[in-house]
């Protein structure tokens, strides 16, 4: 299949990520190289073959290659989607399983704290085997498994089947919360560099 010469090998894939993430960009061989984790003479071994179907022009500038995707042929919107952000895909399920939530138990639910890689852009390009886990922290009025129980019904028979990614719910209530603020590591973290989905975090005094 004629797809084996357009992703066949990791120079390729890292290739064309870069080239994806930033199409208006045209890259000189040895940034391309950079950003592909490889070497100039592989970059400049392995993309003729992408350049022969279309996908990336080539541009010789004195001794210096220039490539860049083609944004109009038939296979750049479906590799696009393939190679997409692995940051806004770990930001998709986040806010899915934070809608569940809060519509399941609107009342319950103070507040909804993303932490770890995602929030600082830092998300694994490794999915298989050694994929970031997307760490959220749930802060609920009043204490209950009901909230646990429901999280990871939804995250185990929904959002594992279709992402494949591990997701690992932390509830606390508002006075587990403040009280952590004292001497908790994980919930100083929360509190200072979380990211809010939902609610508002709890004030520490008051």
């Amino acid at each position: 299949m004629y797809l084996n010469k357009i992703i066949g090998t990791s120079t390729k894939v890292n290739a064309l990520y870069a080239l994806l993430r930033n199409p208006q960009k045209a890259y000189i061989e040895k940034d391309l190289a950079r950003e592909a984790d490889t070497s100039i003479s592989e970059i400049n071994r392995q993309l003729p073959d992408l350049v022969a179907a279309g996908l990336v022009s080539m541009e010789r500038v004195g001794k210096i290659k220039r490539y860049q995707i083609n944004t109009k042929h038939f296979l750049y919107r479906p590799l696009r989607n393939l190679f997409e952000d692995l940051n806004k895909i770990y930001r998709e399920i986040g806010d899915k399983i934070t809608q569940h939530i809060v519509k399941k138990q609107p009342n319950v639910i103070q507040a909804v704290i993303l932490m770890g890689s995602l929030v600082r852009g830092e998300v694994r390009s490794d999915i298989i085997q050694t994929p970031s886990d997307i760490d959220l922290l749930f802060v609920v009025k009043k204490r209950g498994g009901e909230i646990k129980n429901l999280l990871l019904d939804y995250i185990n028979h929904t959002i594992v089947p279709e992402y494949g990614i591990a997701c690992y719910p932390i509830v606390l209530t508002v006075d587990e919360y403040k009280k952590g603020l004292k001497n908790n590591s994980f919930v100083i973290e929360a509190h200072a560099n979380g990211e809010v989905l939902y609610g508002e975090k709890p004030k520490k005094f008051g």
